[in-house]
C-alpha cells in the first residue's frame, strides 16, 4: 500500500507488488519476491523452474544447474541431493539424477553408492593347463573394494582333482586392479589326477555395505589334462642299422609305473624292449634300442599313453650306415688317396 493523502487514505499496489512502510506514491510499489516484472509493468508469478530472490522489478531467472522448482512464484530453488545432477531450469525432483556408481532408492532421496558384485568376465589359460602346470588369467569387473594385493585374497573350495601335496595352496597374483576392473593370475598346484577343477577367490575383508565375503566370490573352472610332450631325445640321430640306445624325456603326463603303460613307435613301427628309467610329475624318462630302418631319413617318433590315448610326437633322424674302408658301389680314390 501507499498513502496519497491523510493517514487513512491508502491504495493497494498492483497485483504481485508491494511497497515499504510509509510509502506515499505508486512509484514505490515493486514486484514481490517470486514475481517478475514484465515490459508493461505487470508483476507475474515466476513459472515452475524459475525464481526471483529479491524484491524489485527484475525478471525471473531459471533455476541454476543441480536445482529445481516445481512451484510458481518461487523465491528460491531446491537443491538436488548430494551427488545428483540436473540441468538448469528443472521443474521437479525427477530431473535430479545420481552420478555414476550412485542411485536413489526413492525419488528425491539421497544418492547412495551402488553395491556392485564382482563379475568374472573372462578366463584365459596361459599355455596348456595340464597336471604338472596350470596357469590362467581371470579378468574381473567391479572387484571388491578391499582387494589391492594378493595378501588381501584367499582361494577357497578348490575341488575336482587330487593334488600332489594336499597342503600346497593355489597361488593368486594381482596383476592390475582399479575400481572398475582387476586382472588376476592363478597358479594351480601339481595334480595327480585329471578332470575339471572348480574354486573361488574371496577377499579377506568385507567391504562396507556387504554382509559377508561369500557375496563377493570370484569363481573359476578349468579342466586339467594329462597331455604328454617330448622335451628331449638323446641322441638326436641314429643309424639305419639300429641298436643305438635312445633316451626319450617327456613332460605334462601323469606318472606311470611300468613301460607297458606306453607304446613307443618309430616310423609307425612299435618298438619292443622299452625300459622305464623313472616317472613322476617332474617328467618321465624312457629308453629303448633304436630299431633297424630300411631307408634313412627323418622318422616320426611317437609315444602313446595307453590309459588316455594321448600321444606325444617328435622327429628322429635316421642316417645311413657309414662303414669306413668298405666300398659297395661307385668306388673311387680321392686326391688324398682315401677310399671314396
Amino acid at each position: 500500500f501507499y498513502c496519497t493523502g491523510g493517514r487513512d487514505t491508502h491504495v493497494a499496489c498492483h497485483e504481485g507488488a508491494d511497497s515499504p512502510p510509509m510509502s506515499t506514491a505508486a512509484s514505490e510499489c515493486a514486484c514481490q519476491r517470486g514475481y517478475g516484472a514484465s515490459a508493461n509493468g505487470v508483476c507475474s508469478p515466476c513459472a515452475a523452474g524459475t525464481f526471483k530472490e529479491g524484491r524489485g522489478d527484475a525478471t525471473c531467472n531459471p533455476c541454476p544447474p543441480n536445482t529445481f522448482s516445481g512451484a510458481t512464484a518461487a523465491s528460491s530453488c531446491i537443491p538436488c541431493p548430494l551427488r545428483a545432477r540436473a540441468p538448469a531450469g528443472s521443474t521437479n525432483a525427477s530431473a535430479c539424477n545420481c552420478t555414476a556408481d550412485f542411485e536413489q532408492e526413492e525419488e528425491g532421496g539421497p544418492c547412495v553408492r551402488i553395491l556392485r558384485l564382482p563379475e568374472v568376465v573372462s578366463l584365459e589359460i596361459q599355455g596348456v593347463c595340464h597336471v604338472t602346470a596350470c596357469r590362467f588369467v581371470l579378468r574381473v569387473a567391479f572387484p571388491p573394494a578391499t582387494m589391492a594385493t594378493a595378501s588381501d585374497l584367499e582361494v577357497s573350495s578348490v575341488t575336482g582333482v587330487e593334488f600332489l601335496d594336499a597342503g600346497e595352496k593355489t597361488l593368486v597374483q594381482v596383476l592390475t586392479v582399479s575400481e572398475a576392473a582387476a586382472t588376476l593370475l592363478v597358479i594351480l598346484p601339481r595334480a595327480t589326477s585329471v578332470g575339471a577343477v572348480e574354486g573361488e577367490i574371496l577377499p579377506l575383508v568385507v567391504p562396507p555395505g556387504f554382509e559377508s565375503t561369500a557375496e563377493l566370490a570370484m569363481p573359476f573352472s578349468v579342466t586339467l589334462a594329462a597331455t604328454p610332450s617330448i622335451v628331449r631325445v638323446t641322441p638326436a640321430s641314429v643309424t639305419s642299422a639300429g641298436g643305438a640306445a635312445v633316451t626319450v624325456e617327456l613332460s605334462g603326463m601323469l606318472p606311470i609305473s611300468a613301460a607297458s603303460q606306453v607304446v613307443v613307435s618309430v616310423a609307425g613301427v612299435e618298438v619292443v624292449g622299452v625300459v622305464l628309467l623313472y616317472s613322476d610329475l617332474d617328467g618321465t624318462k624312457l629308453q629303448f634300442a633304436a630299431p633297424a630302418v630300411a631307408e634313412p631319413g627323418v622318422k616320426l617318433l611317437a609315444v602313446e599313453v595307453v590309459s588316455s590315448q594321448e600321444t606325444a610326437e617328435d622327429e628322429l633322424l635316421v642316417v645311413g650306415d657309414n662303414i669306413v674302408g668298405t666300398c659297395t658301389a661307385s668306388c673311387g680314390v680321392g686326391a688324398a688317396g682315401g677310399v671314396g
